[in-house]
């Protein structure tokens, strides 16, 4: 199979990416169990999938308390302490 433009370069917006190559949200449910904010497991998964010039889109994040995934270790912004970036 022939795909020559998979790995040519592709403008989203504002964004030059080198490839057409794009990871879809997943949800890792790696949370914390107390805060439910990102812990740096969260930031270590993604930079090791992250590709120079490549685009991921990072997993789900609900920001009501009751839209969870139905999973008490899923991650969300519903408390201050989920705000800060990771």
């Amino acid at each position: 199979m022939n795909f020559p433009l998979l790995f040519s370069p592709l403008q989203v917006g504002p964004y030059r990416l080198n490839h057409r190559i794009v990871m879809a949200p997943l949800t890792r449910m790696r949370a914390e169990k107390e805060s439910f904010a990102p812990r740096p497991l969260n930031a270590e998964y993604y930079s090791q999938r992250a590709t120079p010039g490549g685009l991921i889109i990072a997993e789900a994040s609900p920001v009501m308390s009751t839209g969870r995934l139905g999973s008490p270790i899923g991650r969300g912004v519903t408390l201050t302490s989920c705000r800060k970036p990771f």
